[in-house]
């Protein structure tokens, strides 16, 4: 047998990384300023949720499906 020894990283030293500051673009792109929101909202270009009138339907057999789907899971 072997004697205990408490478990050590013998070779590699764990180095944390301080924490940078973002560059400002990529800041911007992970997360949206109200300023853009509103861009977005008010954008002629962007397509507003009434331009499609079509509703959303899920037909009877798909819901069937679904459900026999989730029954299997549980």
């Amino acid at each position: 047998m072997s004697p205990e020894r408490p478990f050590t990283d013998s070779g590699t030293e764990h180095q944390t990384e301080p924490d940078h500051p973002r560059p400002a673009e990529e800041v911007a792109a992970a997360m949206p300023t109200p300023n853009r929101f509103w861009r977005m909202m008010t954008d002629p270009g962007f397509p507003s949720p009434a331009s499609n009138p079509a509703p959303l339907m899920v037909t009877a057999e798909a819901f069937l499906g679904l459900t026999s789907q989730v029954q299997a899971l549980a």
